[in-house]
């Protein structure tokens, strides 16, 4: 049996804490350090309305300050309760070593985070670095592949057939290029040409013998060459032929389409350029401006070629021809056509229009001389004896080459039997020949008719009577039928 009377005899820190001593009769004092206890050991009930039972920390009861309820009271005695006070010291130790605890262990999670995130930051620096080694290594292949292939270093000496479409973009020329073996890489090939000539574009063309050791800028000048390109078909325009045949025989031969090329033919924009064509100043009373101004000759053109070009080349061939000085003279100058013409009385556009009737009715050299001083003495108020018209019979179905294409019924503004003088335009396109027939006529004969019989043989007359009599003998008139 325990005979320590203290109050808490199993806890010897509490009652040290409560002030109690432990002597060895037991006794303990009769005042605590908080409150009374009786010689016996028990402490007396508490007094509540009694402030002096508590220490001078507690606030005191007003006077005549009840406590009634019992949790009033409980909450008024815990506030000196020392177990409460020593448990709740108890619990703020605990939870400040639970904080130390929780810190310690947040410390050595970041210490642990800290040592992975730099192992993991050591292998990514690893990784990207291998990572640059091989894109560098990769790119420095490339570069030198290309630079080998711009600079035509290592390509195999050869030549290769090459076709480049209308309209091609440079994508589409690298392919092509590549596979026909000119170059070794189109896509490095599109990137120098856009780096460098972003710009720039390519004709529609036929190159078969194109080399395969060029570099990038020899292929592209050789590709923008046009005497390069192989794809050259070669059109002769006969003398006599009209704007209309020159149209069919340039669409059949795959240079340009009948249509476009016929349109351009009505343009004035090439007048600046030619300043003969100025010299037209009834336009709208022609089928066709530029008739008699593109000179029959044999040309070399490109397939799918520019309308524009095709009638460029052949009005320059007309301004060498005619406007050029080539005809030589007794005192040794030479002058141009243009010029003998006004020697004669005509304008460039007046001697292309008689010219062009002389070639439409001759049957040669010699006829056609005999011809073209049948239009002067015609033309010549005092040569026509009042035969004031024409007459020639190719006026009467122009635009069309004969009365056959002709549609039935049509009646051409030209028609040489219905109008006096030249007809507003020329009929076809002259050759030298015919020109020169207008410049240097046969005057030996001062005839005002002619005909043909079916073989081209000539025949003149001065009178209508003997034209009538010529047209019998060429076959032309049944001198019965008409009885």
């Amino acid at each position: 049996m325990n005979d320590d009377k203290r109050p808490y005899p199993n806890d010897p820190d509490l009652n040290e804490l409560l002030g109690l001593g432990s002597g060895d009769n037991g006794s303990y004092p009769h005042q605590g350090a908080f409150g009374g206890y009786d010689e016996t050991g028990e402490s007396p009930a508490p007094d509540y309305t009694d402030a002096s039972s508590y220490s001078d920390s507690a606030e005191p009861l007003e006077e005549g300050d009840v406590l009634n309820s019992f949790s009033e009271r409980e909450a008024y005695e815990q506030r000196k309760n020392p177990v409460a006070e020593a448990r709740e010291q108890n619990s703020r130790t605990r939870t400040q070593e639970e904080i130390s605890r929780e810190k310690a262990q947040v410390k050595a999670e970041k210490k642990r985070r800290k040592k992975k995130s730099k192992k993991n930051g050591c292998l990514f620096k690893m990784v990207w670095l291998v990572m640059i080694v091989l894109v560098s290594v990769v790119l420095a292949q490339y570069i030198m592949i290309g630079a080998n292939d711009l600079l035509a270093v290592n390509r195999t000496e050869g030549t290769a057939e090459v076709s480049i479409p209308a309209d091609a973009d440079i994508d589409t020329v690298a392919d092509i290029l590549e596979e026909a073996g000119v170059i070794n890489s189109a896509q490095f090939f599109k990137l120098y040409m856009k780096i460098t000539k972003p710009d720039t574009t390519f004709t529609k063309g036929d190159y078969t013998d194109m080399q395969t050791n060029l570099d990038y800028e020899a292929i592209v000048t050789y590709l923008q060459t046009q005497s390069n390109r192989t794809d050259v078909v070669t059109v002769t325009f006969l003398e006599g032929m009209n704007l209309e045949d020159f149209g069919d025989t340039l669409e059949e031969s795959g240079v340009c389409g009948k249509e476009e090329f016929l349109e351009k033919c009505n343009s004035t924009e090439f007048d600046e350029d030619y300043t003969f064509l100025s010299q037209i100043t009834n336009s709208d009373e022609r089928y066709y401006r530029l008739e008699g101004y593109l000179f029959p000759d044999t040309y070399d053109f490109y397939q799918d070629s520019d309308p524009e070009t095709v009638i460029r080349k052949c009005l320059y061939n007309f301004e060498l021809k005619i406007m050029e000085p080539t005809i030589e003279q007794e005192d040794d100058t030479e002058i141009s056509v243009a010029d003998l013409a006004q020697q004669n009385g005509f304008t460039v556009d007046q001697l292309v229009t008689l010219a062009s009737m002389v070639q439409a009715e001759g049957a040669n050299e010699d006829d056609m001389r005999v011809i073209a001083h049948i239009f002067r003495n015609r033309l010549d108020p005092n040569m026509n004896e009042g035969v004031s018209q024409l007459g020639s019979d190719p006026t009467v179905y122009y635009p069309y080459s004969s009365r056959e294409e002709a549609p039935e019924g049509f009646e051409s503004r030209y028609n040489t039997y219905e109008i006096v003088g030249l007809p507003p335009g020329a009929i076809d396109n002259p050759g030298m020949m015919a020109i020169n027939a207008v410049l240097n006529p046969d005057t030996t004969e001062s005839y005002l008719y002619f005909c043909h019989s079916a073989d081209g043989t000539p025949y003149y007359a001065y009178t209508a009577e003997g034209h009538y009599e010529n047209q019998v003998k060429a076959g032309l008139i049944d001198p019965n039928a008409e009885g």
